[in-house]
């Protein structure tokens, strides 16, 4: 596993529909372990559950749950999956049931301090 893979933390963000319809997605996320041979990150201080992970589809998605086929948002690359979602493109959203693309939306190292954040 090298350290690409393997990031303890991850920022995710977006400038646009998705920062607006799913801010709660946006933010730091840690790392957890892996799943489907991907690695897990959890996201942090959220009042709900939102993990970046591989679905059993293959899609690198931000959903509830790391074992299952729910996702607010994904990358709609499967064949192969990118070994890490760190600065891919084409990242879609759900909006009102519909799948609407966001050129804007970013996932990236994060090597800030997230507590330090907040107080």
């Amino acid at each position: 596993i090298s350290a690409y893979d393997n990031s303890q933390s991850l920022k995710v963000s977006s400038t646009g529909g998705a920062s607006f319809n799913l801010s709660e997605k946006m933010g730091i996320y840690s790392l957890q372990g892996r799943v489907n041979s991907f690695p897990v990150w959890k996201k942090q201080g959220a009042r709900e559950d939102n993990y970046l992970f591989v679905s059993t589809d293959g899609y690198w998605v931000i959903g509830p749950d790391p074992i299952s086929k729910i996702a607010w948002l994904y990358l709609p690359e499967n064949y192969p999956t990118p070994k890490s979602p760190i600065n891919t493109l084409g990242w879609v959203y759900v909006n009102d049931q519909l799948w609407e693309i966001d050129d804007t939306i970013r996932v990236e190292f994060f090597t800030g301090n997230f507590w330090r954040r907040f107080t």
